[in-house]
């Protein structure tokens, strides 16, 4: 009766733990989940996921509400089983007994050949290995072999850690609904963990449907829809699609660019770079020779992109004074000045900028030499 008395006290010293362990783990799991879920719809909007978007469809998102609860539910008292039965040998009187009784042969089987490992692992790091090659392949060797001998007692130590360690991340991850719980070399192949599927798939399903820009945009739009049915109503003149188009690319030209039609040159600009990457010239002997860009033109983009320059750093210098100081109204002079259109070059100066300044014959050769 002594002994099953105290074995009834080891369980229920086990149990108090377990229930210390499982509520800590619980209530920082769903704090953490508050701020995880947060996050990844955030990146999700953004277009970052750290998850394979196939594995979350959205009909999974139905079910994450019950399974968050009753995973909680089953986690912490999983984690009280788990806690109790792990600190049963050390809290129970005759197995304790056993491991103090064996402790010296414990450590000198096992952990000592751990410890003198780590100690020479350190102390070998510097003198014969460095980050990415062998100094000394003589002690290389000498050391390969003296670890594999250490490494046949002092690797069941490595397993027993390995398991534990894997032991204590599942007890971790048994409450968390926000990280998988599986290898990650079974993911590759298959997303087995049922409750991490409705998770993402919630994440998904928030990020997409539950967008505070989409939300805004729709309801503007919804707005706009029942004031022009109004106006019909009314018999009240509504401002046309065109007029509508101007007044949004005023106040937001950056849409500029994602125009229809600005899209469609950019395609075909990027259509006829695909195609004709180089222009070739094919004399009368055969060979090939690339055609070599006209004068003009390069003068022509470097004058532009140094215009654009130049307006940057002049609407940056404005932005930054006073209105009506002397500063900021020779500021605004300058940059009208470089927003006015340049003079059109006449057909007569162009035709005397592509004049040759020498024979076609002697040009020919220029090229074949080069």
């Amino acid at each position: 009766d002594d002994w099953f008395q105290k074995f009834i006290n080891s369980i229920i010293i086990g149990f108090t733990i377990g229930i210390c362990v499982a509520a800590i783990l619980t209530v920082a799991a769903l704090l953490g989940g508050f701020y995880h879920f947060r996050q990844s719809v955030m990146d999700a909007r953004l277009g970052k996921f750290d998850f394979q978007k196939k594995n979350a469809k959205l009909v999974f998102a139905t079910a994450y509400i019950g399974i968050n609860i009753s995973s909680s539910i089953v986690s912490y008292i999983l984690i009280v089983a788990l806690v109790t039965l792990v600190t049963l040998p050390f809290t129970f009187t005759l197995t304790w007994r056993v491991i103090w009784e064996n402790l010296g042969t414990i450590v000198v089987t096992f952990v000592l050949p751990k410890i003198l490992n780590f100690i020479l692992m350190k102390l070998t790091k510097k003198c014969i290995f460095g980050p990415t090659f062998i100094k000394s392949r003589a002690g290389a060797s000498i050391f390969h072999f003296w670890s594999t001998f250490l490494a046949l007692p002092g690797g069941v130590v490595t397993a027993i850690v390995r398991f534990v360690m894997g032991l204590v991340g599942v007890l971790v991850m048994l409450p968390i609904t926000y990280g998988n719980n599986n290898p990650q070399m079974v993911n590759k192949v298959m997303l087995l963990d049922t409750t991490y599927r409705t998770y993402i798939a919630f994440v998904m399903l928030y990020a997409t449907h539950n967008n505070p820009i989409m939300i805004t945009a729709a309801q503007r739009l919804m707005a706009i829809k029942a004031t022009r049915a109004k106006f019909k109503e009314e018999k009240k003149h509504w401002t046309s699609s065109k007029s509508m188009l101007l007044l949004i690319l005023i106040r937001f030209p950056q849409l500029r660019e994602y125009r229809k039609h600005v899209l469609a040159e950019e395609r075909k600009l990027r259509e006829k770079n695909a195609a004709v990457s180089e222009v070739k010239v094919v004399p009368t002997d055969g060979s090939v020779v690339k055609a070599a860009e006209e004068p003009w033109i390069a003068h022509a983009v470097e004058d532009a992109i140094q215009k654009a320059r130049l307006l940057k750093k002049y609407r940056a210098i404005l932005r930054g004074l006073e209105i009506g100081t002397d500063a900021y109204e020779e500021t605004k002079k300058k940059l009208r000045e470089l927003c006015r259109p340049q003079e059109p070059v006449q057909l007569e100066q162009l035709a005397q900028l592509e004049q040759p300044t020498m024979p076609e014959s002697q040009q020919t050769e220029l090229i074949l030499s080069t």
